[in-house]
């Protein structure tokens, strides 16, 4: 069955425009927040977290593809908040291979990020970078394991076996398991007598949490298999925890940012507070200006709009890890059809390696939050014009 019949509003035909200013803009952001995650203070905020889960720190944190995630305001990007396993990356670099020459005003005009071949590259590097050390110097041809819980369940399990071949187009050997699929044997983690090298964790439980992660727990914490993203790069990047830091101006200086650097984060990242007993009832009254995140949360999940979220609701999750995070509506993108205006919400998603962003795609959605099943949305190419080119800002039909 094809993708076109299971997978409707996967794909958005059509691409959304993205200045340079704003791609420089979010360039900055990513190299501030990367900096900060080698400093000392995050450093001791990843340690903390991880200790708090039961984890200690790695000798080595694991070096994950990144993704920034943004909605686009009247005054330039604003972060949302950052992710260490992207889904739909290899997805978005299929659909951006077929739009990006779509006229020949598209190809003239539009500003490249890197080729199809280097960002293969850097997925394959990401999982072969993290495997230990004596296993890579016993072969460079590893054992791979992509995870995900009931991972043919999975939404994007399609993305799986793109992954699978990719890695496989490379030398290695690959499987798509469930954590529970995992044991350890004889100092080896394997799955059905398979041993594994390095698992690429697609998972949401990201301490390892769940009592079907033990396993792989265990193998990551003793140093037997790689890990990527693994629960410190996620301490480091994506606990929402780390926006209330990047939001808070009085607290740069402290923690090692430079001028400029400050100044970026001044200008993209929207306000965000650590949501506790003693602001709640500050909170509960600017509530219409906020949309509250669990501070391990992922996509939309557990997340509440300030305007729609009732007192009850409030209350309960005050007894959990919240942030409020001033809110920032998306920008939106109008298309055509039926002879038809329809406006669409979007959000971008600054894809980077190593601290570089190496590919931009967006999501097109109605409602609250990107669901891939909107009429016309899902994963769009974002083609990124100079200020000559296109003007920034709202996005009509093309």
């Amino acid at each position: 069955m094809s993708l076109r019949s299971t997978h409707r509003n996967l794909f958005s035909s059509s691409p959304v425009f993205v200045a340079l200013s704003q791609l420089h803009a979010m360039q900055s952001t990513v190299n501030a927040i990367e900096h900060l995650a080698q400093s000392e203070a995050f450093e001791e905020r990843v340690a903390l977290r991880l200790e708090t889960a039961g984890l200690h720190p790695p000798l080595q944190r694991s070096d994950p593809l990144l993704s920034y995630d943004f909605h686009i305001s009247d005054d330039g990007p604003k972060l949302i908040e950052v992710n260490t396993n992207p889904g739909g990356v290899l997805l978005g670099l299929h659909i951006q291979i077929a739009q990006e020459a779509c006229c020949p005003e598209v190809k003239q005009a539009h500003y490249p990020l890197s080729s199809k071949e280097e960002v293969e590259q850097a997925l394959v590097e990401m999982v072969t970078a993290a495997a230990p050390a004596e296993v890579k110097k016993a072969s460079p041809l590893l054992n791979i394991a992509i995870v995900d819980d009931q991972p043919s369940e999975q939404f994007l399990y399609p993305e799986f076996v793109l992954y699978q071949r990719l890695f496989e187009r490379f030398g290695h050997s690959v499987r798509i398991h469930d954590p529970g699929d995992l044991s350890l044997v004889d100092d080896r983690l394997t799955a059905g007598g398979w041993p594994i090298d390095v698992v690429y964790n697609r998972s949401t439980d990201f301490l390892l949490e769940d009592s079907r992660c033990a396993a792989l727990r265990n193998a990551w914490q003793t140093g037997l298999v790689g890990l990527t993203p693994d629960p410190s790069a996620w301490s480091a990047f994506a606990d929402k925890f780390n926006l209330a830091e990047l939001s808070a101006p009085e607290r740069f200086a402290e923690i090692g940012l430079d001028a400029e650097k400050s100044q970026s984060l001044r200008t993209t990242v929207p306000r965000t507070t650590v949501l506790c007993a003693s602001n709640s009832d500050q909170l509960w009254a600017s509530r219409k200006q906020l949309f509250f995140k669990p501070a391990a949360g992922h996509g939309s999940r557990g997340a509440y709009d300030g305007k729609k979220i009732s007192r009850r609701k409030f209350d309960e999750i005050c007894a959990h890890d919240y942030v409020a995070q001033q809110r920032i509506p998306p920008s939106t993108r109008t298309l055509l059809w039926d002879q038809t205006e329809h406006q669409l919400k979007l959000d971008l998603r600054c894809i980077t390696w190593r601290g570089r962003v190496i590919m931009l795609m967006a999501r097109l959605y109605r409602g609250q939050t990107t669901n891939m099943r909107t009429q016309g949305g899902g994963l769009a190419t974002a083609l990124v014009f100079s200020p000559e080119a296109t003007e920034a800002g709202s996005q009509k039909a093309c």
